[in-house]
């Protein structure tokens, strides 16, 4: 990845640093999931407030989902209500066992 120019990876708990951030970014990637739980606040709508003001006016955030059971498609139902309040552009990418988001401002 060093290779990559203008790239700034950042490796820190996600709600803390999204809360104290103060820059714009193009691309936010978001997987928080550690085996197949995924912290509660990644849902709320302090996080999504918290990703929007982080990114800039054209940026996509990318967040990825378990997606291979009725449980978590369920889930995602509602995790996509929340995120239209949010972004007004949303694609969904199905693969194999999860399902990717593409979402923009």
């Amino acid at each position: 990845m060093q290779e990559i120019k203008n790239l700034k990876t950042t490796v820190q708990d996600a709600f803390v640093f999204l809360r104290q951030n103060t820059n714009k970014f193009d691309l936010i990637l978001v997987d928080l999931y550690s085996g197949k739980n995924s912290p509660l606040d990644s849902a709320s709508e302090g996080f999504f407030i918290d990703i929007k003001k982080s990114l800039a006016e054209d940026g996509t955030i990318i967040v990825n989902r378990l997606n291979y059971n009725q449980e978590f498609r369920d889930k995602n139902k509602i995790f996509l209500e929340k995120l239209k309040q949010y972004f007004k552009e949303i694609n969904i990418v199905n693969i194999i066992t999860n399902a990717v988001y593409f979402c923009k401002k």
